[in-house]
């Protein structure tokens, strides 16, 4: 059974975004279809459309959103239909540290360099991982690295995004990976 809904649609490098209909075949065995309540870009779907990261084009933008799990594949044991795929900052850091987590820092609320250093007792992070690509917050992931301590930064900016090096940094080692994409195998 198809399943017909809008999308943000990108035609090529440099055009705008449309909103149009486009169909979905049902879940396959390790997908989820989610109802979509609230979506938003982030900088690597700029990014795509500004023809700085590549992309199979026509295609269907985005990736980030809240919604209800409206049906699941065959495969999938960690969500049913009826969760919210995604549901407000604090649950998602309850859901991090259920997931594995060791610690929930709220930047909303909470001083993160301070927070950083108190669940380290000091010494530093030995892996930090910025999802966000805010030369902000990748300064305060690599400020928050140990010795030899390793940042990733997925995802993109634009071609002439700076980020200031610590000559110190260097010293101990490459400690800041950049990924324009992440990559994983699906969890069921």
């Amino acid at each position: 059974m198809l399943t017909t809904t809008t999308a943000a649609v990108l035609e090529g490098p440099g055009r705008p975004f449309s909103l149009e209909q486009v169909e979905l075949d049902d879940p396959r065995a390790e997908e989820v279809l989610v109802r979509m309540v609230a979506a938003g870009f982030c900088h690597t779907d700029l990014g795509v459309q500004a023809g700085h990261i590549p992309f199979a084009l026509p295609g269907v933008i985005g990736h980030e959103g809240a919604g209800v799990v409206e049906a699941v594949g065959s495969a999938v044991t960690r969500v049913a239909p009826g969760d919210v795929a995604i549901d407000l900052v604090d649950h998602r850091l309850d859901v991090a540290l259920e997931l594995g987590a060791t610690h929930r820092i709220n930047p909303a609320t909470e001083n993160v360099a301070k927070a950083l250093d108190r669940n380290t007792c000091g010494t530093g992070l030995d892996h930090a991982v910025d999802t966000t690509v805010d030369m902000c917050v990748l300064r305060t992931a690599v400020d928050a690295l140990g010795t030899l301590g390793r940042t990733a930064a997925v995802g993109a900016t634009a071609p002439d995004t700076e980020r200031a090096l610590e000559y110190q940094d260097l010293l101990v080692g490459p400690r800041l990976s950049a990924l324009p994409r992440a990559t994983r195998t699906p969890s069921r």
